[in-house]
């Protein structure tokens, strides 16, 4: 789930869930876990601007990779790294002076940096 805002208008407000399935391979290297994923799945966006709402259902792909270093024998920290691609058409006015349409439900890139612990 992401939500987001804008700085610029802040009665712009754009929410969107995604859920896919993926596949995912690893290859362990002592300490060192590096992996990739691709997958498939639909997201469900809205949109909401005064005057305007769009809601829009669309496919998406997702590719994701990242690695994990074991720091103890429960712990691991990670980089990860993905990508949504986004298959959707809707789009709405920019604003005053804007010469086109903005699309709402656009790809989206993500980093995090994560530590796990097992219990």
């Amino acid at each position: 789930y992401d939500r987001f805002g804008s700085a610029i208008d802040p009665d712009d407000q754009l929410s969107r869930f995604t859920f896919s399935a993926s596949q995912l391979a690893a290859v362990p290297l002592g300490r060192l876990l590096p992996w990739a994923a691709l997958g498939a799945g639909v997201g469900v966006g809205l949109f909401r601007r005064p005057g305007t709402t769009v809601t829009d259902t669309m496919p998406v792909l997702r590719a994701a990779g990242g690695v994990a270093i074991e720091i103890h024998r429960r712990a691991t920290v990670g980089v990860i790294a993905g990508y949504d691609l986004v298959f959707a058409g809707d789009s709405v006015a920019a604003g005053a002076g804007s010469p086109r349409d903005v699309t709402v439900f656009d790809d989206t890139a993500h980093v995090a940096i994560g530590v796990d612990y097992y219990f």
